[in-house]
C-alpha cells in the first residue's frame, strides 16, 4: 500500500512552472520580453506573443533591448553606424547617443540610470574600429571603459548596482564600479547575476553551474546536455529560463530557432513558453506597481 505524506499530498497539487507564470501573468503583469520591431511579450499561457509594432525609429531596430521595468527600450537605429537609441514603451525617442555604433551587447542597470554595452565608441581612447565593454552613464551620457574582450548578458548587474559580471578572454570576471578595478572569479561564458545577489550562473559541460559572487561554493544548478546561452533569473530567483534547439543545428546557422524553457528551481519543474530565432536579447519584465 502507498501511504503519501501531507508534504507530498501538497507538492503533487503545485501547479506546475508554467501554470505558476500564467497566475502571475495575470496577478502582476511578469512577463519575458523582447524588442524586436516593437516590444513583444510571452503570453505563457498560450505560449504565445502579445505586443505592438513600434512607430519608427524604434520600430525599425533589429538590436534592442527592454529595460527591466518595461517602459523603455535601448536600440541599435536602423542604419548601421547611426548610434545608440532610448525610447519610451510607445516608441517616443528620449535620447540618442551618435558616438554609440555597432552595439553588440546590452545589459540594464536595474534603476535605468546606466547601460553596459560592447560597442564602437567614436570619442573613446581606443581605436575606433574595434567595440569594448563600457558603462554609459545614461543621465551625464558619459562612458567608462571597462574590457576591449568584454562581453555581457543581459542580466549582468549585482542587486546594489556596485558590480557587474561579463565574460573576458581570461573567463568570467567582476568589474567593481567604485575601486574601477576587475577580478577574476571563474572559467566560463554568458554569465547571469541573480536577482537576490546569491549566485552567478553559468553554463558548462554537464548542466548549468553557479558560483557565489564571492568565489566560493560553486555548484551544479540542474543538469543539461551541451548547455548553451545565459540562464535568465525570474525577480525573485525562484525560477530561470534558458533556451534549448528545436531540432539539430549548429551553433552558425543563421535560421535555426530555439525553444525557451522555463524551470522552477525548487523542484524542478520544467517547461517551454515560446519558440524564438533570438533568446540572447529576452529580459524578464516587471511593471513597477507589481513591485508596490
Amino acid at each position: 500500500m502507498l501511504i503519501l505524506s501531507a508534504d507530498s499530498l501538497c507538492k503533487d497539487r503545485r501547479p506546475g512552472v508554467r501554470q505558476q507564470l500564467a497566475d502571475l501573468q495575470k496577478e502582476s503583469g511578469l512577463t519575458l520580453a523582447e524588442a524586436f520591431w516593437g516590444i513583444n511579450a510571452i503570453d505563457f499561457a498560450h505560449r504565445s506573443f502579445s505586443g505592438t509594432k513600434l512607430p519608427p525609429p524604434a520600430g525599425d531596430a533589429q538590436e534592442a533591448i527592454v529595460s527591466p521595468d518595461g517602459t523603455e527600450i535601448a536600440f541599435a537605429f536602423h542604419r548601421v553606424g547611426s548610434g545608440l537609441g532610448i525610447a519610451r514603451s510607445d516608441g517616443t525617442v528620449i535620447a540618442d547617443y551618435r558616438d554609440i555604433t555597432d552595439m553588440e551587447d546590452f545589459c540594464w542597470a536595474r534603476d535605468k540610470s546606466k547601460l553596459v554595452l560592447r560597442a564602437q565608441l567614436v570619442h573613446s581612447r581606443a581605436s575606433r574600429t574595434r567595440s569594448i565593454l563600457f558603462i554609459l552613464d545614461l543621465i551625464s551620457g558619459t562612458t567608462r571603459d571597462i574590457d576591449l574582450e568584454g562581453a555581457v548578458t543581459s542580466q549582468c548587474w549585482s542587486p546594489d548596482s556596485r558590480e557587474i559580471v561579463y565574460t573576458s578572454s581570461s573567463g568570467i570576471r567582476i568589474y567593481n564600479l567604485l575601486q574601477n578595478n576587475s577580478r577574476e572569479l571563474t572559467q566560463g561564458t554568458d554569465a547571469t547575476w541573480s536577482p537576490d545577489g546569491n549566485w552567478i550562473a553559468f553554463p558548462g559541460g554537464d548542466g548549468y553551474h553557479v558560483i557565489n559572487p564571492t568565489g566560493g561554493q560553486r555548484k551544479l544548478l540542474f543538469k543539461k546536455k551541451d548547455p548553451y546561452g545565459p540562464i535568465l533569473w525570474s525577480p525573485d530567483s525562484r525560477i530561470v529560463a534558458y533556451e534549448t534547439p528545436t531540432r539539430n543545428w549548429t551553433l552558425f546557422d543563421p535560421t535555426h530557432l530555439v525553444r525557451i524553457r522555463v524551470r522552477r528551481l525548487a523542484d524542478n519543474s520544467d517547461d517551454w513558453v515560446a519558440v524564438v530565432a533570438n533568446f540572447q536579447r529576452f529580459v524578464w519584465v516587471q511593471p513597477e506597481h507589481a513591485k508596490r
